[in-house]
């Protein structure tokens, strides 16, 4: 027999005396601090369970499909739907001078050179899921445009 002693559990779960929990989570972002009491036959246990909602990564991008590099200062934002997403670089490399902050997807700096067909793919990742994003410079334009 499976009951909730203190704390709760995430909307949409449901606590089955003889099954256990089950359910698809309604709520996302949160975090829900259950004691549960497992009972078989005579023993009893007590279990505390940590349950953490994440909304997974449905969409990232940039806002537009180009940019100038000119040897001034720049910054794009990515636009990103889910929780707690921290960024990587998985091919090629950004212009010299600019960076890509970990935490926030924000390419910034100030280029530094010239860039003939120059391309990179940033990672947006969290603990359930991951969305990569391609960009890519062009020698006549100087500008960043996704792919």
């Amino acid at each position: 027999m499976v009951s909730l002693v203190s704390g709760s559990i995430p909307e949409g779960l449901t606590i089955h005396s003889n099954q256990g929990i089950s359910g698809i989570p309604t709520q996302t972002g949160c975090s829900h601090s259950s004691l549960i009491e497992v009972m078989r036959g005579s023993e009893i246990d007590r279990i505390t369970i940590l349950f953490t909602l994440i909304t997974p990564i449905s969409s990232f991008y940039y806002p537009q499909s180009s940019y100038s590099l000119l040897s001034e200062s720049f910054s794009i934002t990515p636009f990103i739907n889910g929780d707690n997403p921290s960024f990587s670089i998985t091919s090629g490399s950004l212009p010299s001078g600019l960076s890509l902050n970990l935490d926030t997807g924000v390419i910034s700096g100030i280029p530094s050179q010239s860039v003939s067909s120059h391309s990179v793919t940033i990672k947006a990742t969290n603990e359930v899921s991951f969305i990569s994003f391609s960009i890519r410079s062009e020698e006549h334009t100087s500008e960043l445009q996704s792919l």
